[in-house]
């Protein structure tokens, strides 16, 4: 819904210019509402059961203390805003220097690699077992980076960021909405076999979208 929501925002352009309260969108207070509404649905949830998955793999790091672990955990989300604030200025480099459109390398280079510090988590928690933390840790992070287009809009004081963003972000929003679709209904089909080698037919389409999204943002963004 957030994804949508965003997409059809960004569809509207200049036609909804003068619907804003000062600088800011009603869609990015709505985008903001809902975030906060979603993870208390979810946080309700999910409380009981994830204290029991949790509990079935606390001996695993029984050896780092509180502290510790809020101290590491602290120094690593410092040093990830760090490199994610320097990493815009080699992404517009990169830009410029090979005439590549900015969407698509926002889209395409910067995605992935501020993703990354995702994939490790999820790795780390899908060798533990830990399934629920790992797909937990995707979901909720796209979640949250929606609601990040509304803080954007609040702090970007030139005028609503809904006004300046290119359409050419309709294109990565279809192409997330239909990604997250398949896996809601992997999720609820919850498929068993695999149809080329480790990969089962949900995953292969996670991919297939996701390569002809990332073609089309490059057609597209050449124009």
């Amino acid at each position: 819904m957030l994804i949508g929501l965003a997409s059809v925002r960004v569809f509207a352009g200049n036609a909804w210019n003068e619907l804003t309260i000062g600088w800011i969108a009603p869609t990015s207070i709505v985008i903001l509402i809902a975030y906060l509404v979603g993870q208390r649905l979810i946080f309700r949830f999910e409380q009981r059961r994830m204290a029991q998955v949790f509990a079935e793999h606390a001996q695993t790091y029984a050896h780092i203390t509180t502290r510790r672990a809020v101290a590491i955990f602290s120094g690593a989300a410092l040093a990830i805003v760090g490199l994610g604030i320097w990493l815009s200025f080699p992404g517009d480099e990169i830009a410029r220097a090979t005439g590549l459109d900015a969407s698509f390398v926002g889209n395409v280079f910067l995605a992935i690699t501020t993703s990354l510090p995702e994939v490790v988590v999820t790795i780390s928690a899908a060798r533990m077992k830990a399934v629920d933390l790992a797909v937990g840790n995707l979901f909720g992070s796209n979640l949250f980076n929606i609601a990040i287009l509304a803080v954007y809009d609040f702090v970007y004081l030139p005028g609503s960021i809904w006004h300046a963003v290119a359409p050419i972000h309709i294109v990565a929003g279809i192409g997330a909405m239909a990604m997250t679709a398949i896996a809601i209904v992997s999720l609820t089909y919850r498929a068993s076999t695999k149809i080329f080698f480790r990969i089962s037919w949900d995953s292969g389409l996670l991919i297939a979208v996701y390569a002809i999204n990332l073609g089309l943002l490059f057609v597209l963004g050449s124009r």
